[in-house]
């Protein structure tokens, strides 16, 4: 639960080097959980708690490659995480829908 900015500098280093292209990216970021998707969210959320607790056992039996692995597929976005990218995204004059 470490603090990092790292998320946001691999979005903009990718719009940067679409930039550097002359390609002038849309982002397009999804809205609020639909009802439609409940069970499918729910279901998302609870394979990334299994990858985290993968994670945490690897990482206690020294296996730090097969951790990182499911460290990665533990990831959860968060609103303040998209809101961060929006606001970095916003200053570099990238359209946001």
């Amino acid at each position: 639960n470490e603090s990092t900015d790292r998320y946001v500098q691999y979005v903009t280093r990718f719009v940067e080097r679409l930039l550097e292209w002359n390609i002038k990216p849309i982002m397009v970021f999804d809205g609020s959980p639909l009802p439609a998707k409940r069970i499918t969210n729910i279901n998302r959320s609870d394979e990334r708690e299994r990858n985290r607790l993968r994670g945490q056992k690897a990482l206690a039996n020294g296996k730090t490659r097969e951790a990182e692995q499911f460290f990665q597929k533990a990831i959860e976005i968060t609103p303040d995480m998209v809101l961060n990218v929006i606001r970095t995204l916003r200053t570099m004059g990238i359209d946001i829908i």
